[in-house]
């Protein structure tokens, strides 16, 4: 009967920590991004380009360079047992206390177990405080705040794929576009034809504060798509970003066409109910480029 009984091993043993790499968008580093964009001379890369795909893929990888250059990463280690209450300050008053243990002070073991009492008390505090203020403000943030005190967190549902990736993703690739597969083109030829030649090209102009105020409402929660440029710098660098921008947009509507990478998207398969039995399981999330959706705006 001692056999049977069931052995207890805590969350944080049972489930091994996530290394996230992030970057840090502060006034500092927002502000370096602006002035490198805002000292660009974009008149260089529209001389040396001879065609819309080729500027904007300049653009795009003269965008993502500055990027790289300005805003810096640090890595982030998530363990399954974090609360969203605890502080920087938290953790360093605990391993003060991992240090009196070790070296045996039992004076500054105790001394530093009140201390870590005092400060869990302060950071709960100061966390449901926050959560209050953003029920008037934000309650999206709230909402989480709440569901994160309360412990009911959704779980996230990985994708356990058996065998090879690659055919995993030719299989799904073959389930989302079993209805794409007659051609259009010749019924649609004659309606293009049609309003290319109704159609008047001057009104269709955009102006450069246009794609500013386009890009300052964008959310920073939006995934970018295959294009790489997030909406933080889309955000915050609206005002460097427009000319080229609007420049690009009035070059397509003249030509009738977009870059590829702006028709292009990425497709993100997300369970529809767990556990994923079938590919049919899987629901598929388009991520096009934000840049994208603002022209279409």
């Amino acid at each position: 009967m001692i056999q049977l009984i069931p052995k207890y091993r805590s969350v944080l043993k049972s489930v091994k920590p996530v290394h996230k790499t992030a970057k840090i968008y502060n006034e500092e580093s927002i502000g370096a991004l602006q002035a490198c964009l805002d000292c660009t001379d974009w008149g260089v890369f529209v001389d040396s380009c001879e065609d819309l795909e080729e500027l904007n893929d300049v653009v795009n990888h003269y965008i993502q360079f500055c990027e790289d250059l300005t805003i810096p990463k640090k890595t982030i280690t998530c363990y399954p047992n974090s609360k969203p209450w605890i502080t920087r300050k938290l953790t360093d008053a605990v391993s003060r206390k991992n240090k009196a243990f070790r070296s045996g002070n039992k004076e500054e073991l105790k001394e530093a177990s009140k201390s870590i009492n005092i400060i869990v008390k302060e950071c709960k505090k100061n966390y449901k405080e926050k959560v209050e203020r953003n029920i008037k403000t934000n309650t999206r943030a709230a909402w989480e705040g709440m569901k994160a005190m309360s412990g009911c967190r959704s779980k996230k549902v990985g994708i356990d794929v058996e065998g090879y990736p690659n055919k995993y993703a030719n299989d799904l690739n073959k389930i989302y576009a079993r209805f794409d597969v007659h051609n259009f083109k010749k019924e649609t030829k004659n309606v293009l034809e049609s309003i290319f030649e109704e159609r008047d090209d001057e009104c269709f102009r955009v102006c450069e504060k246009e794609v500013e105020n386009e890009f300052r409402c964008i959310k920073l929660k939006k995934s970018c798509g295959p294009d790489g440029i997030s909406a933080y710098v889309l955000k915050y660098c609206g005002k460097e970003l427009c000319e080229i921008f609007a420049f690009m947009f009035n070059w397509s509507l003249k030509q009738h066409c977009l870059p590829k990478i702006w028709k292009t998207s990425d497709i993100i398969p997300i369970p529809k109910r767990t556990p994923v039995n079938e590919l049919n399981d899987l629901r598929p999330v388009a991520l096009t480029p934000i840049v994208t959706k603002c022209l279409k705006n």
